[in-house]
């Protein structure tokens, strides 16, 4: 067992750059637990009627199933190890793997990352990464007839569907983290292009959660956040120089955009950086120190 554990480290929770993982998600095109459980006559197609038989009552395989009408392989019900079913360990398991893979949401949760790291430094470079990365999962994923972003993208392997997930488990679905997204480029920006797939997600979301809002807390912060948008702050540099501990005088919620250079819409005040703080549709006076005017 031992052996087997160490096998199972090496082959699945190792990252090729270095380190392990932590945990590996069950869920699989939105459903708890589907990656890793079998019906009864998946193990016969596998290994064929004799050998699947013996497997199954091995294992606990039932047509009842153990899990949510399906079965979890196991051993809780058996009193004699047996090895003469090892040599079968590999087909099921290349037969696993061809199923969908557990993370196809690769590209919403990027772009959260960088969005994350640009309120956190005010990098301008960390927001040009997430708007061009989000316009790549625009191209690939987004479902030009139904709205929505599909589990795999364009470039990849064309199985039979194109599954979508929506519902915010353990962890939030990717739609509901490009719900997020896309609502978040656009507070920021101002640019009608994520403004109109902002527009968009919430649409198709809104349809998906009217049956159980409870599932999917993820979109319903970033309908919140389009229908009650968090105070905005448009900050123009002088010199480019970003001010310091400007995180201890924002709100936690607060949408920052910066510019390096003054604009005929946003203008240098006193010559000195200056902030344009709005809400909603009021907006202060332009002050060159936040709390001013206020």
């Amino acid at each position: 067992m031992a052996v087997k554990t160490a096998d199972y480290i090496l082959r699945e929770m190792t990252d090729p750059d270095g380190g392990f993982y932590s945990a590996q998600d069950a869920d699989s095109e939105g459903v708890e637990g589907k990656y890793y459980v079998f019906e009864l006559a998946e193990i016969i197609d596998i290994l064929g009627k004799a050998a699947g038989k013996e497997w199954n009552q091995y294992f606990d395989i039932t047509g009842n199933g153990n899990f949510e009408g399906k079965n979890i392989p196991n051993l809780l019900r058996t009193d004699t190890l047996k090895d003469n079913l090892d040599v079968y360990l590999p087909d099921v398991y290349q037969y696993r793997k061809k199923r969908y893979a557990l993370h196809l949401d690769d590209y919403a949760n990027e772009i959260f990352a960088l969005l994350s790291l640009y309120e956190a430094t005010l990098d301008i470079m960390q927001l040009e990464k997430a708007k061009n990365l989000c316009q790549k999962a625009v191209t690939e994923f987004w479902d030009e007839e139904k709205g929505g972003f599909f589990l795999y993208g364009k470039e990849n392997e064309q199985l039979i569907l194109r599954p979508k997930e929506t519902y915010d488990g353990a962890m939030p679905s990717g739609n509901s983290m490009m719900a997020y997204n896309l609502v978040r480029l656009y507070l920021i920006t101002g640019e009608k292009y994520y403004e109109e797939y902002a527009e968009k997600q919430l649409a198709f979301m809104r349809v998906e959660a009217s049956q159980y809002p409870a599932g999917y807390a993820m979109f319903l912060l970033a309908l919140s956040d389009y229908t009650d948008p968090p105070e905005k702050i448009t900050m123009v540099l002088k010199d480019k120089q970003l001010p310091e501990d400007l995180s201890c005088r924002i709100a936690l919620d607060a949408v920052i955009q910066v510019l390096n250079q003054p604009t005929k819409e946003y203008p240098l005040i006193n010559d000195r950086i200056t902030y344009y703080v709005c809400r909603g549709h009021s907006c202060h006076p332009p002050v060159n120190e936040l709390g001013e005017g206020e």
